[in-house]
Formats: structure tokens, sequence, C-alpha cells
């Protein structure tokens, strides 16, 4: 499209964006209040109180946050889609695996908490974890058990600790620490899907000039190198059907390593 209409690059990212906005806001918006009034969950009284102007903090905050995980999901889609432009079979095996590792490092189905410290880290790269934290904490947390009068007196000056909210290992200070990582999952996902983009509308996106710097002018009198920087030129596809297949060999062993985690897991809490 960029070589036919001259469109900009990061025309392309923004249109598609910016048509989307009305799906992404307005099917996440009736499905959640849909649900929200039909569980009978805290702060929705009547379905009226699901729209704006009479929706109160607790519920708008669960609104947004699962609006914006939606654009979190779109923006992976984006990305695997650009990575995988020129094969169907593998931008199914990707997104397909990427959902199966994100999941099962969320926190839903395995507790965080009931995690090894080896592998507490990799939960950082789901997004799930963040936007299901900020949701229990919402539903739970922020005051909703209200306070418990202290022993010999008839003033309620204790907080109570919700048992949810106690068998996640979290609290109400980490609403904004989870919603803040949850907006760094957005922006990075859409900026390595922009750049990803670029480079591949234009591949000398990323060429370094060498002769640019003179300390590295020495480099281009090895008649190896620049035989050597061709080369890659040339096998760039190829790189990057190798990098996007380690890629699936890497998820299908964190798939794995899971599932160990998870039966170990179950082992100890059965006995």
């Amino acid at each position: 499209d960029r070589d036919v209409t001259g469109v900009q690059t990061c025309a392309l990212p923004i249109s598609k964006t910016l048509t989307e906005i009305p799906f992404q806001v307005l099917f996440p918006f009736f499905y959640i209040w849909f649900i929200y009034w039909y569980t009978g969950q805290i702060g929705m009284e009547s379905w009226l109180d699901g729209f704006p102007g009479r929706m109160n903090w607790r519920y708008g905050m669960f609104l947004s946050i699962s609006i914006v995980a939606c654009f979190v999901a779109q923006g992976l889609g984006f990305l695997i889609g650009i990575l995988c432009i020129n094969s169907s079979n593998s931008s199914t095996l990707l997104s397909c695996s990427s959902l199966i590792f994100i999941f099962l490092f969320s926190g839903f189905f395995v507790k965080i908490v009931e995690m090894g410290p080896q592998v507490q880290w990799i939960t950082y790269f789901s997004f799930i974890r963040f936007s299901l934290e900020s949701l229990v904490i919402l539903l739970y947390g922020q005051g909703r058990c209200g306070l418990i009068p202290v022993p010999g007196t008839k003033e309620p000056t204790v907080p109570t600790e919700p048992a949810v909210l106690y068998a996640f290992n979290l609290h109400d200070e980490d609403l904004w620490p989870n919603i803040y990582w949850l907006l760094g999952h957005l922006i990075v996902i859409r900026v390595a899907a922009f750049i990803a983009l670029k480079s591949l509308a234009n591949p000398k996106f990323f060429n370094v000039n060498i002769s640019a710097c003179g300390c590295f002018n020495v480099f281009r009198k090895i008649p190896l190198i620049p035989r050597a920087v061709n080369a890659l030129r040339k096998e760039t596809k190829f790189l990057v059907k190798l990098l996007l297949v380690w890629l699936v060999i890497l998820f299908l062993v964190l798939i794995v390593v899971a599932v160990i985690v998870i039966m170990i897991v179950l082992n100890e809490m059965r006995w």
C-alpha cells in the first residue's frame, strides 16, 4: 500500500486502530455491563447503573481496565500479523502459543504466590496477570469489607482483609502498579508492532551508515565484513523465519515447564 498509494507507513496502524475503536469499546462495554449486573457485583444495584452518568468509580475502573486489556490484545494481534504476514500457518501457531503462554502465567490457573521464584519473573510478560489482579482488587478490595471494631470498643477502626485478596497475596496499594504495568504492555507492544511494520515496509530502516563514524572506517578495509553484511541483507527473510521458529520452540518449552510446575504444585497441595 505504501509503494502504490504513497501513504506513510504510520498511517496504517493509526487508521486501523481508529476504525476499530468503536468495536474495542462498545463490545467490552455491553458484555461487562451485562455480566457485572447479572452476577450482582458490588456498585450496581440496577442495570441502569452501568451507563455513563450513573456508574460509580468501582465499576468505571473495572470497565476501563477491561477496555485497556482489549487494546493490548489488539496490539498483540497486530504484532503477530505483521511478523507472520507471509505465512498464515505461522501466524496461527504463534498466536495460539502466545495465548497459552499468557494465560498459563497470568495467575488464573495457578496463583502466582504458589509458583516458585524461578518462574515468577515470567509472569511479568503476561498482560492478563496485571488486568486480572487489578479486577480482583477492584471487586474484593478498596474497603469493600469495611471495618471491624477493636476488641473492647464499639468504634470500627481496624480494616478487614478480604479472603480473596489474601489468597492471591494482593493488597489495595497494588492496584495502581498493576495499571501502570498494563499501560506499559500497551505502549511496548504498539511500538514493537510499528517498528516491525516499518522494517517490513522499508528494509533499510535498520541500516547503519558505518562511514558516518570515523572510528569504524577501519572495518571497511576488511573484505569479509562487507560480504557478510550483504549476505545478511539477502537472507533477512530466512532469519525472520528462523527467529519465529525459535520463538515457537521457546513458547513450547515454557509451556512444558509450566505444566511440570503445575503438576508439582498440585502434588504438594494434595499431600
